[in-house]
């Protein structure tokens, strides 16, 4: 079976053939778009502000960051999101400090 084969799913298979189909070859080309959306948009800049002030409060305490930006701006961020945020902007946590 060929979800066996790719390490995937059936209902994985049957759209790559379904787009094959539709589509030929440039059905199967990666499309820009996919995947999961950040939980924290770097072109806002209100809140990549409060992120910054946040960090350079507590930078060795990203629990109490997260949990300050939660409150503040009506969000579920995690530590991960955090810090995954602040290595893609290249903030540095000891530059803020």
């Amino acid at each position: 079976m060929l979800a066996d084969i790719f390490f995937t799913r059936t209902h994985t298979v049957r759209g790559w053939i379904d787009r094959w189909e539709a589509e030929g070859v440039q059905g199967l080309e990666i499309r820009p778009g996919r995947g999961l959306k950040p939980s924290i948009n770097a072109e806002d800049v209100s809140l990549v502000a409060s992120i910054r002030e946040e960090v350079a409060l507590t930078p060795q305490n990203l629990r109490d960051v997260v949990e300050r930006l939660n409150a503040r701006w009506n969000r579920s961020l995690t530590i991960k999101q955090l810090k995954n945020f602040l290595k893609k902007t290249e903030v540095q946590l000891a530059s803020l400090s």
